[in-house]
């Protein structure tokens, strides 16, 4: 099956068909600790960020999502205009086929390329696979990637359940912290890495932080899961199996990974399954920088088309300002693990 038709399978798969995980990301246990004298007026509060030195109208990153096929190309052209207008960053699909087509021919496709024009100030995360980064010997293919689209960042993800599962998957996941270890070496711009829903638990946070990555994204269980959406992309009446809810909690992955942040500096990404703004809080609360949502975004995308992503936006930063108040935190860097009930 051709790269370009998997791609489109995916996007049907995880907006349509039950791929998501039966288990939940773990924040339902947790609640939040309203504050009943806030001491603040609503137009106090503030949102923005900040990530590697550019600032961002509240912690929310467009998490990957697509790329490699026409319509794939669209949907990242309409979500970096959106990106640009709320001041968000967005991560992009895999560039493995731009990868490919450098391969055969030496030179990089239009498709990717493109989108800074639609971004020309927000922070743009390029996006590769962990098995590419360990079968380049030479790096230099990779920082093309980067240079091409004039990327912020480069995001590595990890994906051997989804690989796994996927009949026309890698099998081999050898040398790829030694390829990572390469890729930050070489690189002009931060390494992001990520898993694609399956959870990074802290012995593997430790690893990657030795190598040097700059960002951890634990994209841990509770949203979609890969390997259903594999299953179901050969099938649509699979039956679930022990991979369909194969991974770590996210609400796990946040409590043994951020810990590692009192031994060095490096940015804390939560995702997999954050339903709601409250869940955003939450994970911001227990150590997370920044929080990256993909699936809800891509349905809202499908069923009202990129007004209503736009409307979701703006109804997220509401929600987001409201929260903080009911805490009585006036900005991110009150949000403690004390604003919470564990």
């Amino acid at each position: 099956m051709s790269s370009e038709r998997r791609k489109a399978d995916h996007v049907r798969v995880t907006t349509t068909l039950n791929s998501q995980y039966q288990g939940s990301a773990g924040f339902e246990s947790i609640r939040l600790r309203h504050q009943a004298l806030p001491e603040c007026s609503l137009d106090e509060i503030n949102t923005e960020t900040h990530l590697f030195g550019r600032s961002m109208s509240m912690p929310l990153i467009i998490s990957s999502m697509t790329g490699g096929y026409d319509q794939g190309q669209t949907i990242n052209q309409e979500l970096c205009q959106l990106a640009e207008q709320h001041n968000l960053a967005i991560g992009l699909g895999s560039q493995r086929s731009m990868l490919e087509e450098y391969t055969k021919s030496k030179t990089l496709p239009d498709g990717f390329k493109e989108l800074r024009r639609y971004a020309p100030t927000t922070l743009l995360f390029g996006n590769i696979g962990a098995t590419q980064v360990a079968q380049e010997g030479d790096p230099a293919r990779l920082i093309h990637l980067i240079e091409a689209i004039e990327a912020d960042a480069l995001i590595v993800h990890l994906n051997p359940l989804q690989e796994l599962i996927q009949p026309e998957g890698d099998r081999d996941f050898r040398g790829v912290l030694k390829g990572i270890e390469r890729l930050v070496i070489h690189s002009p711009v931060p390494i992001i890495v990520k898993e694609t829903g399956a959870g990074i638990h802290g012995t593997a946070a430790k690893q990657l932080l030795e190598v040097g990555v700059s960002a951890i994204d634990i994209a841990g269980a509770g949203g979609t899961s890969w390997a259903r959406a594999e299953q179901l992309r050969i099938d649509d009446q699979a039956p679930r199996d022990l991979f369909s809810e194969w991974g770590i909690p996210t609400a796990t992955c946040l409590q043994e990974v951020a810990p590692l942040k009192k031994d060095g500096s490096f940015v804390l990404i939560a995702s997999g399954g954050l339903r709601s703004v409250g869940d955003w809080v939450k994970a911001l609360c227990l150590g997370a920088d920044h929080v990256a949502v993909a699936q809800p975004i891509m349905k809202t995308y499908v069923e009202e088309g990129i007004e209503g992503v736009d409307s979701l936006l703006t109804q997220w930063k509401d929600e987001m300002t409201k929260v903080l108040c009911l805490l009585g935190a006036k900005g991110l860097d009150e949000l403690t693990p004390e604003k919470c009930y564990l």
